[in-house]
């Protein structure tokens, strides 16, 4: 019991970092949170070249 509830603060508290609201997430699933995740990971140790989103990118992502 203390796993699972340790697991769920931990996936609202990454969600409530991300500016996700836990009403938004019943449009994703648990692969679309991981990867989430893993590219707030990446941009946490800068891993990746940190670069400005450009329109066409904003474009992407809404569509």
């Amino acid at each position: 019991m203390q796993d699972e509830q340790n697991t769920t603060a931990n996936i609202i508290y990454n969600l409530a970092h991300l500016g996700i609201s836990i009403k938004d997430t019943k449009y994703f699933d648990i692969e679309v949170y991981a990867k989430l995740i893993e590219l707030e990971v990446k941009t946490m140790s800068n891993e990746t070249p940190i670069r400005r989103a450009t329109q066409k990118d904003i474009d992407l992502f809404l569509l």
